[in-house]
């Protein structure tokens, strides 16, 4: 494809060497901003007389949108993960809180009355797994 004002120049070329853009639009997100940057700079290259640089303050607003959103989840899942290692200590000092407490009232009480006093948690179920049905299999 050509420009139309300057019919001898290949700006489709210019702009997506590979030449197509759907590499673009089904790129995963971090990998679409690197190539909305190049294209944005190929677009620079143009010209400031040229019609499509009117699409680059747009296209550099939504390339910053970008990373700053990536930035901010980044941010929000190191808080998720830190909140979850916090959680998981708390529990440990709450398992070997519980136990101290168990012990302590078995030397006092007897380990018959500990027992009452401190009863075992249930352990989870897990599902099992259900076994596979074999295929129909033709006789030979």
């Amino acid at each position: 494809m050509f420009d139309r004002k300057n019919p001898g120049r290949p700006v489709y070329q210019l702009l997506f060497p590979d030449g197509k853009y759907s590499d673009i639009v089904r790129a995963p997100i971090a990998k679409e901003m690197k190539m909305a940057e190049q294209i944005a700079k190929r677009i620079e290259n143009l010209g400031a007389e040229h019609e499509l640089n009117s699409s680059l303050a747009p296209l550099n607003t939504a390339i910053a949108n970008v990373r700053n959103s990536i930035n901010g989840l980044d941010v929000q899942d190191t808080k998720v993960k830190t909140a979850i290692a916090d959680e998981e200590g708390a529990q440990a000092e709450l398992r070997k809180q519980y136990e101290y407490n168990y012990h302590d009232a078995a030397k006092m009480f007897g380990k018959k009355y500990a027992d009452r006093l401190f009863p075992k948690a249930a352990a989870k179920v897990k599902k099992e797994e259900e076994p596979e049905v074999p295929t129909e299999q033709s006789e030979a």
